[in-house]
This record gives structure tokens, C-alpha cells and sequence, in this order.
């Protein structure tokens, strides 16, 4: 076993670091057999510089640009690893070379994409990074990512954030309230429940609470006077 440290000393060479940039760390998602924790650095490629591959890690190399490579993978022309298309995606916003090493070396943080794997709306498998809605509360409810968790908002589909905390979403979908007003209900049989933002008046939006609270409703708290949040209990 060699470290890159001593080929460098063997062969008389120096790393050039200031020609390379760090982009981005992946880390595979939990429960696959082969993982990998790694960094990704961008460079510009030295205009006399050769590629070659080696026969074995890689097989082949092409010179692309990432949008033309992402859509060769649409066509069927090559096949990329999910994460080799995140980066691609990321990097179709840079024009020049220069525009995206200046961005790699400026001030910024930077999330470690690890994927998790969630259900959609339709019961196909979803695969969400970082900065993707509900990447977060998937991480929460399923930490060993077995991929069990719905990603998307069904209104009316109690939704257990939390140990006796259910999220129960209402269908009144818009631009001010998204895929629905959500709507808390805490506490158990014994406590009884609160009702947090009991949302709109809508007779399925009401049943959906009412099936759903885990014992008698005794405390009924709005958070703000909206009308997608407080309009129930007004009428109630």
C-alpha cells in the first residue's frame, strides 16, 4: 500500500492545489452493500494534457459538455450514476470554465449530499439530496433510510412527525398555502389533544381530524389569524 503523499516524494512531483477547487462530498445512503464517503474537486483540464484511462475503474472517456451528457443518459447512450447526474445538473448553470471555479473557490457551505431514498405520491421510489422539499423529514422518520416514507403531501394522510405529534394536511392546495394548510395534533388518551392550526372549514378536513386525534380534542390553538389556519374554529 502506497499513500499519494510518498508517490509524490518517489516521482519528484508537487501537487498543484491552487489549480483545483473542492466542489462538492457525497456520501452513499445508508443500507446499500457498497458505500463510499468522497469529495469531489473541479480542475481545468491542461490543454496538452492527454486523457487516458485505465482499464479497469474506467473503461472509457469522452470529452462533453454536462448538458450533451445528461442528455446522451435521457437517449439511453450512457448510463450515470445518480450522483455523476446531480453534479452534471449543477454544473450546466456555468457558462465558462471560469465562471464555475470561481464559484467552487468562493466562501460558501457545503451540504454533504447524502441520498435518501423516500415513496411518492404514486408509490414509485423517489431518491432526494439536500435542498430537496421533505429531504429533511425523511432524514427524521426514517433514519436507517429503508425507504418506507412518503416524500410528497397527500392531504388527509396523517403523517407521525414525532412521538403522539401527527401532521394532518387539509386539501386546499394554493399558492399561499402549498400543497395544503397542516394541522398538529398533540398529545394521547390520557392527555387528550391539542389541535394546532385547525385549518380551513372543510367537512373531509374535519373528519380527517377527527379519525385521526389518538383521544378527546380539548385545547383548539391557532398560531395566526390566516384564514387557511383559523377559519374551523371560528365556525366550530
Amino acid at each position: 500500500k502506497v499513500t499519494f503523499s510518498e508517490i509524490l516524494e518517489r516521482e519528484n512531483l508537487r501537487a498543484a492545489t491552487d489549480l483545483i477547487a473542492y466542489y462538492s462530498h457525497w456520501i452513499t445512503q445508508p443500507g446499500r452493500p457498497r458505500r463510499y464517503d468522497t469529495r469531489f474537486f473541479v480542475a481545468r483540464a491542461p490543454s496538452t494534457q492527454v486523457p487516458m484511462h485505465d482499464n479497469s475503474e474506467l473503461v472509457a472517456h469522452l470529452w462533453v459538455r454536462p448538458g450533451d451528457a445528461l442528455e446522451m443518459a435521457r437517449n439511453g447512450e450512457m448510463t450515470l450514476m445518480f450522483p455523476t447526474v446531480k453534479t452534471l445538473e449543477s454544473l450546466t448553470r456555468f457558462a465558462r470554465v471560469e465562471d464555475m471555479l470561481e464559484f467552487a473557490r468562493s466562501p460558501r457551505s457545503r451540504p454533504i449530499m447524502a441520498p435518501r431514498a423516500a415513496v411518492a405520491l404514486d408509490g414509485s421510489q423517489r431518491t432526494l439530496v439536500p435542498g430537496d422539499f421533505a429531504y429533511a423529514e425523511v432524514k427524521k422518520l426514517d433514519p436507517d433510510n429503508k425507504g418506507q416514507v412518503w416524500c410528497d403531501t397527500k392531504p388527509g394522510r396523517p403523517v407521525e412527525i414525532a412521538s403522539q405529534v401527527v401532521r394532518v394536511t387539509a386539501p386546499n392546495p394554493g399558492m399561499m398555502t402549498g400543497p395544503g394548510t397542516n394541522t398538529y395534533l398533540i398529545g394521547n388518551t390520557e392527555t387528550g389533544i391539542a389541535v394546532i392550526d385547525p385549518g380551513p372549514l372543510l367537512d373531509e378536513h374535519i373528519a380527517a381530524i377527527e379519525q385521526n386525534a389518538a383521544g378527546q380534542i380539548k385545547w383548539i390553538l391557532c398560531t395566526h389569524t390566516h384564514i387557511d389556519h383559523s377559519s374551523l374554529p371560528k365556525e366550530s
